[in-house]
């Protein structure tokens, strides 16, 4: 099930326009954020995705608690969609 629209603007709203990723890889700052946030600024005109930390499949729901919103590279170098 997709999130909601309300749980999009709420969990936008908590990233207070960045990513939430904390994974280690190299996003678009070209620094690699081992743990920490990553840096990339977002904006609400779509430079961004919505993700399940728990996946669907395995028995993740489509709630605020269960989303990480991530810039586009972080949301590629994780699997997406």
């Amino acid at each position: 099930m997709p999130f909601s629209d309300d749980v999009k603007q709420q969990a936008f709203t908590r990233s207070e326009g960045r990513c939430e990723c904390t994974s280690t890889h190299t996003g678009v700052s070209g620094a690699h954020h081992r743990g920490f946030r990553c840096p990339n600024p977002l904006d609400q005109n779509g430079s961004w995705e919505l993700r399940h930390k728990v996946a669907e499949m395995a028995g993740g729901t489509s709630t605020l608690d269960n989303s990480q919103v991530t810039c586009l590279t972080c949301n590629d170098m994780a699997g997406g969609r």
